[in-house]
């Protein structure tokens, strides 16, 4: 199974974390776990190999933020095109507060029938993975310019989400910015789909893998330096996000866990 990204440029790069195309020509089922990473993203199935039984799955689907590890099948024929939104852009597409989608997703067509038609008409299931790109990058252009200017008090939001995204450390966050702590999680859920403390979890445990796979780091060092009290707290993060032991966090590669951390 291939899996690659793209990190896009400004301005789509206000909106959209990265692209990514997943193309399971092989034969036989795959099951790779999917981690939370705190974005929601918006996934085009391009894949119509005989036999895949993909047929009577929507186009377009709209996922929600994850709240723990999801284990997911990929049969072959599969080849699904994503656009990963930055945690407060599920907007960009709808117009719901996201904990609505929180653990759940929508169909494209359901809510935006014009739009999946639009994608549907420029993409299609042999298309090399940068002209997928070239093709989506006009129509996210200007869905952007022409959403309504950010307000006040979402604008605050989005700094604060995206300090958060870099500290991990939601107690910070409330120090550094003029939310009361019910305003905070009032909006926070609303706009990003997370409670301040799961969002915050869910960067420290991804910081945490990263160091123990990419760096070789200590379990009980990368522990301690990532802001656990001790190694059985990373442990229980470990079995609720990547549903595996903390000892395994270093064996195999689950897709959700390729992405980087940062």
């Amino acid at each position: 199974m291939n899996y690659r990204e793209y990190i896009p440029s400004d301005p789509v790069r206000a909106v959209v974390d990265r692209f990514w195309l997943l193309d399971h020509a092989g034969p036989g089922v795959v099951c790779q776990t999917i981690i939370p990473d705190t974005r929601p993203e918006l996934i085009l199935q391009l894949g119509n190999r005989p036999g895949n039984g993909l047929r009577s799955q929507p186009f377009g689907l709209l996922h929600g933020q994850l709240h723990g590890a999801m284990q997911v099948l990929f049969p072959p024929g599969v080849r699904a095109f994503g656009i990963r939104l930055w945690p407060w852009r599920h907007d960009l597409f709808l117009s719901e507060p996201a904990d609505g989608l929180a653990e759940t997703s929508a169909a494209l067509a359901d809510f935006d029938p014009n739009l999946e038609r639009a994608l549907a008409d420029r993409l299609g299931p042999e298309i090399p993975f940068e002209q997928l790109i070239n093709a989506v990058q006009p129509l996210i252009i200007e869905r952007f310019r022409k959403q309504a200017p950010t307000g006040r008090s979402r604008s605050h939001l989005e700094r604060a989400a995206a300090h958060c995204l870099k500290q991990g450390n939601v107690d910070q966050l409330r120090s550094d910015f003029p939310f009361s702590s019910r305003q905070l999680l009032r909006d926070m859920r609303r706009v990003v789909g997370l409670s301040p403390k799961r969002y915050a979890n869910i960067l420290r445990f991804r910081r945490a893998y990263r160091m123990i796979r990419e760096e070789g780091r200590d379990l009980t060092e990368t522990a301690l330096a990532c802001g656990y009290y001790d190694l059985p707290h990373l442990a229980k993060d470990a079995r609720r996000y990547a549903g595996v032991s903390v000892g395994k966090l270093a064996d195999g590669d689950p897709l959700g866990l390729s992405r980087p951390a940062s």
